[in-house]
């Protein structure tokens, strides 16, 4: 993590001797400012930029910080502006199409070789979610390839 950056960080505690989850994060939150060199009056002054979300998590007296760093779910990949009701998750779709076999098909057409394409079948006939990531794959996008960066 560099400066300057907003924190939110977010505690639990299970059976520990640490046992106040906002007195836990509110040190945690201390001490990740020190460690780069920002003061908590600087931080709260500045919130112009992202949030970065930190979890912190006790328990049986074992702690766990984690950083979350990609701010929107995982399957969320980022070309989808508004959504309709109960769209399948894009993760699913591209999961649903590897699993279901299929694959481009190549012909050679005078030396060069020509992408041509099994027939797709989309069941849903919803969203579009399972042909759009149909396309990504013909593209060549990676998962996640849309998604802003978030640090």
């Amino acid at each position: 993590l560099k400066p300057p950056i907003v924190l939110d960080v977010r505690a639990t505690c299970a059976k520990s001797k640490l046992y106040h989850s906002g007195a836990v994060a509110d040190r945690v939150e201390k001490e990740i400012y020190k460690s780069i060199g920002m003061s908590e009056k600087e931080c709260e002054d500045d919130k112009t930029n992202d949030t970065v979300r930190v979890v912190v998590r006790l328990q049986h007296d074992v702690v766990q910080i984690s950083v979350d760093t990609s701010s929107d779910p995982l399957h969320q990949r980022g070309y989808r502006l508004q959504t309709t009701k109960a769209p399948i998750r894009e993760d699913l779709a591209y999961g649903l199409l590897l699993s279901s076999g299929w694959t481009p098909l190549h012909h050679q057409k005078q030396s060069k070789m020509i992408p041509q394409y099994t027939k797709l079948l989309d069941p849903f006939c919803g969203s579009g979610t399972i042909a759009i990531e149909a396309a990504a794959m013909v593209a060549g996008l990676q998962p996640g390839s849309l998604r802003p960066s978030p640090l």
